[in-house]
Parts: structure tokens; sequence; C-alpha cells
């Protein structure tokens, strides 16, 4: 193991892809919360998914302040939680039609608590105060698609998305 999430040499560069792959495995697979069991699921999992030492410690980075974060303590109490939630959904919406349109995802997260059910999707993005409503606003639109998936599947809307 790596113990600590391994070591980037200052200035190397990350790849996205390796690093949102392995941090969504990671979250997939431990109890929101519990920090315990972070280090050695990173480091087995960098490996199934062949990440080197630079994503290894973003990765470890991100998920200790989500696991330390409130969210992540909500998250822990909830009544049910499902990770890589995947969902089909018709469109048209309200008249699909026989070789029509599909729309299909992995939902990261859909729990629920007594406030109801709620979406959450894990975006590893590099943000800044400056940039954070662009790069939010470029993931409207998966945002409404999982929250409609969501109101077919409970016959409700959920009571958040993040």
């Amino acid at each position: 193991g790596h113990g600590g999430f391994g070591i980037a040499a200052p200035g190397e560069r990350i790849d996205p892809l390796g690093l949102g792959t392995l941090v969504h495995a990671v979250l997939a697979e431990v109890k929101a919360g519990d920090s315990s069991q972070v280090s050695a699921v990173v480091d087995r999992l960098a490996q199934v998914h062949a990440v080197g030492p630079v994503e290894i410690s973003a990765a470890g980075e991100m998920i200790a302040r989500f696991q330390s974060s409130e969210l992540a303590r909500r998250l822990a109490l909830a009544e049910a939680s499902y990770s890589e939630l995947e969902f089909m959904l018709a469109w048209p919406l309200d008249e699909p039609v026989e070789g029509g349109i599909f729309l299909s995802g992995f939902i990261d997260r859909l729990w629920k608590d007594q406030a109801g059910w709620h979406v959450l999707d894990f975006k590893t993005n590099q943000v800044t105060k400056k940039n954070i409503a662009q790069v939010a606003a470029n993931y409207e639109l998966q945002m409404l698609v999982y929250g409609l998936a969501v109101e077919r599947i409970l016959g409700r809307p959920p009571a958040s998305m993040t």
C-alpha cells in the first residue's frame, strides 16, 4: 500500500478520467463518514483501475474532505442508500413511442432520510470561487435528467439534488 494515498511530485498532471473513476469507485464502496478503510480501498481500487500516485493522492484528499463533511454525516444516517443506481427513462416522458429515445445513466447515490429521497452526484472537477457557478451550470441538464428519473421511479420528485 501507499499508506497515505501516495506521493505526487509537484506539478504532475492529474488524469481527470482516472481520478473521477477512482473517486466514484471508492465512494460506492466505503461507508459515508467512515474514514478508517479509505486508504486501503483507494490503494486496492487504484490497482484495479490502473491509476498512478498523482490520482491516488488527489482521490485520497477529496474523499477525506467528503468523509468529514456534514453531507457525509447525513448520508451515514440514511434510512436507505443506493449507489451507482442504473436507470432508463423513455423520452418523451408523457408519450413514449416504440423504438423511441431512451435516456440512461447511473445515479451516484440515491438516499433517503426523514425529508425524503435525495440525489447525490459526485464531481471531481477542480473548482475555484470564480468558476464554481460555471462548472455547476455544466451539470444542470444531467441533474435534471436524474431528477426526472427519480420522479418516475418513486412517483414524487427528490427532496434534493446535490
